[in-house]
């Protein structure tokens, strides 16, 4: 462009990266070009590939936004290649080219908008436009274009300022403040289509979220030892993407978001578990002094544990979705198995340090048994332990005497 006086380069990186982050969200533009002179320093490409995949949305998300204005119709996900060329002119004649290409999968929401000739004749009134008859909520999970593991932003055309509280950059028709920075929730009726579409943005990220446990559930019936580190690596990353923090500088949209996240399906989130993906109430939060002895309980792996902290604190203590182990739990273990030798040790080493009543202790002696050397030992049957000092521990003792491998 003819400028009056001439301006200084850009900082080109940041220039770049954000040529990058636009090309995420358009349809049609496919490529950008940057030249200094004659000489182009930067393109992007952008190349859909093949056609988009419908997600099957659980028959148990609601799909219409709480006042009804949106009905989520149908979610298509398709890939897209990024190419990137940059240029950097070493002198005159002499020019380094860097190449990288890399492929995202982009999730687009289709919404169906339900709103009333009155309603629209009051947005049309306070935004001086008709509401829109047809509208997306795209999702990204893009590798660069994703700020994981911190939060993504709300774009209206470009990015805003406003973060989404989770690990994804969302795009949609919301109605800006005058700076198209934040969203406007100052007048009533912009209020309540900006707050019904950001409750589609939370139905989206359920679908998203619960499309992906689907296909680690999928890959879990047909999983061996060597992927199981594999799956739950996924699994982080998938909870980490949809962990809340709170959003800013408006903590409203973040709220939002997250209540709509959990409470449009009438199921509970899915996790995996040390036995396969299941409704989070199923599962239990580990216990390093139960591990020994808890086999058949579904408990959440210790990698995801450890780095996913914030997902199953917030889960725990504010959602309260997700328990620790109960002592019912440890009775339905009971029940389906005899325990081996080193299992009856660390049960009742467990056992002693605990407080319980007369009655879940006369249920537990009822419960609990163990084999040694092929003999069931039964605890409501022990009365006494054996001396060593009396008995010899490799002679055969009564029935009701607690072997010494476990006293």
């Amino acid at each position: 462009m003819d400028m009056r006086n001439p301006l200084k380069l850009p900082n080109l990186d940041e220039f770049y990266r954000f040529l990058t982050t636009s090309m995420g969200f358009t349809t049609n533009l496919r490529q950008i070009s940057v030249y200094f002179n004659e000489n182009e320093l930067f393109r992007i490409s952008k190349e859909i590939i093949g056609h988009h995949r419908s997600i099957k949305i659980k028959p148990d998300i609601k799909r219409e936004s709480p006042e009804k204005l949106f009905k989520l119709e149908s979610v298509n996900i398709n890939t897209v290649k990024f190419e990137v060329t940059i240029t950097r002119i070493v002198s005159s004649r002499n020019h380094e080219k860097k190449n990288e290409a890399v492929s995202f999968q982009i999730a687009s929401g289709n919404l169906k908008v339900q709103i009333q000739r009155k309603f629209s004749s009051e947005m049309e009134k306070v935004n001086k436009e008709k509401a829109s008859k047809s509208s997306d909520v795209p999702s990204d999970i893009f590798k660069d274009l994703l700020p994981y593991p911190e939060q993504g932003n709300i774009f209206i055309g470009f990015r805003t300022h406003q973060t989404t509280s989770y690990s994804v950059n969302l795009a949609a028709r919301v109605i800006p403040t005058v700076e198209r920075e934040s969203i406007d929730f100052a007048e009533k009726t912009l209020s309540v289509y900006n707050t019904e579409m950001l409750c589609s943005m939370g139905e989206l990220c359920r679908v998203l979220y619960e499309y992906e446990m689907n296909q680690i559930s999928q890959l879990y019936q047909h999983k061996s030892d060597d992927n199981q580190l594999m799956l739950e690596e996924r699994s982080v990353r998938i909870l980490n993407h949809f962990t809340f923090k709170q959003s800013t500088p408006d903590d409203k949209v973040g709220s939002i978001i997250e209540e709509q996240f959990y409470r449009c399906c009438s199921s509970q989130l899915s996790i995996l578990s040390t036995h396969g993906v299941k409704s989070i109430n199923l599962i239990r939060l580990p216990d390093p002094e139960m591990t020994a002895f808890i086999k058949t309980t579904p408990v959440v792996p210790k990698i995801m544990m450890n780095q996913c902290e914030s997902f199953f604190s917030r889960a725990n203590s504010i959602l309260k979705i997700i328990e620790q182990i109960l002592i019912s739990d440890i009775f339905e273990e009971l029940k389906k198995r005899i325990l081996d030798v080193d299992e009856m040790v660390a049960l009742m080493k467990w056992w002693t340090t605990q407080t319980f009543s007369i009655k879940e202790h006369d249920h537990f002696m009822q419960l609990a048994s163990a084999n040694i050397e092929n003999k069931v030992i039964r605890l409501k049957n022990v009365r006494h332990f054996q001396n060593p000092g009396i008995i010899s521990p490799g002679l055969d003792v009564p029935s009701n005497v607690l072997p010494y491998a476990i006293s």
